[in-house]
């Protein structure tokens, strides 16, 4: 059994392994290592120490994704509870939502991944035409090719015939 010595207001205490795992398994939870570290009279500091020379890095990496799951299921409680003021209750959620975004940005985060690409307009021509080499455009009605398609010449200049409002 592994023991780590831990210095918290000048006291010397030893933190076993077996602690470290208990700690761990009270901070998945919810509490935060600060206060799980009051109960054994002990700092945050010294349990992730502790944590870090015992090889327990994994277990803490879990308990701490299950403290944000178990914050994230918080939200509607908060949300829903009808005692607690509007600025309390807005407070605590967007305080548990930021904590969320950045412990489990890939769920909870507020990026957008956008991915585009930009391409020429002859190459996405000629996908359509299916030659590869572009430069027309099949006829299409309602979404459907028509049977005899009449390409439109996107290379030449666009020939528009006017009608004169004052013919007769």
């Amino acid at each position: 059994m592994a023991e780590v010595a831990a210095e918290t207001n000048g006291r010397h205490i030893k933190l076993t392994n077996d602690m470290l795992l208990e700690i761990l398994r009270k901070v998945a939870k919810g509490p935060s290592l600060r206060t799980v570290g009051k109960e054994y009279d002990t700092s945050a500091g010294a349990i992730i120490d502790g944590i870090h020379r015992c090889g327990l890095d994994e277990q803490y990496a879990q308990a701490m994704r299950d403290r944000a799951e178990v914050l994230a299921a918080e939200i509607l409680d908060v949300a829903d509870d009808s005692s607690i003021d509007h600025n309390d209750k807005r407070i605590r959620v967007d305080t548990r939502k930021w904590y969320l975004s950045k412990v489990l940005p890939k769920i909870y985060g507020d990026r957008l991944n956008v991915d585009h690409t930009v391409r020429r307009l002859e190459d996405v021509i000629g996908e359509i035409d299916g030659d590869g080499k572009g430069g027309r455009i099949p006829r299409v009605e309602s979404g459907r090719p028509v049977d005899n398609p009449q390409t439109i010449d996107v290379d030449s200049e666009p020939s528009c015939k006017l009608l004169d409002s004052k013919a007769d």
